[in-house]
């Protein structure tokens, strides 16, 4: 990625799949204990504690890394409109899912912790889809509308 220190690309592809991995191995933990429904251990019970430690590392890991992909390099290729509808989405998806797991360990109502979770989760499952696609078709998507389209009609 232009603009960025040599091994911040490999830096935040690593961060990213260790986020949404411990984040999908932790589903059937949050099955199991927020809907109260009997799932299978794929993981033992004991290393719970230890996967939602490192999921929540990591994903405060990639919320600044994020921030620095906000500033340099959504903003350079936002203007040659490149890449603007999965990124985007992309943008969206990891908004919102700081905000869900914001709100998983500090809403008081059980009930909206509830919704949290489990929004979380699915947006969780969904973002890492998303995520391939937006790096898969790297300089392939164009919008339907770029700022080249823009400047020739006037």
């Amino acid at each position: 990625m232009r603009g960025f220190p040599k091994g911040f690309y490999a830096c935040l592809i690593v961060i990213l799949f260790v986020t949404y991995t411990s984040g999908i191995a932790l589903i059937p933990h949050v099955i199991d204990i927020r809907l109260m429904l009997e799932m299978p251990e794929l993981i033992p019970f004991e290393w719970n504690r230890s996967l939602i430690a490192l999921h929540g590392i990591v994903a405060f890991l990639c919320a600044l890394l994020l921030g620095s992909v906000w500033a340099i390099h959504m903003r350079m290729w936002w203007k040659k409109g490149i890449h603007r509808i999965s990124g985007a989405l992309l943008s969206i998806c990891l908004l919102l899912l700081i905000l869900t797991g914001v709100g998983i360990h500090y809403l008081g109502d059980e009930s909206l912790i509830l919704m949290a979770s489990l929004s979380h989760s699915s947006i969780g499952y969904i973002a890492s889809f998303v995520t391939l696609a937006h790096i898969m078709f790297k300089g392939v998507i164009k919008s339907p509308i770029s700022t080249n389209d823009i400047k020739n009609t006037n």
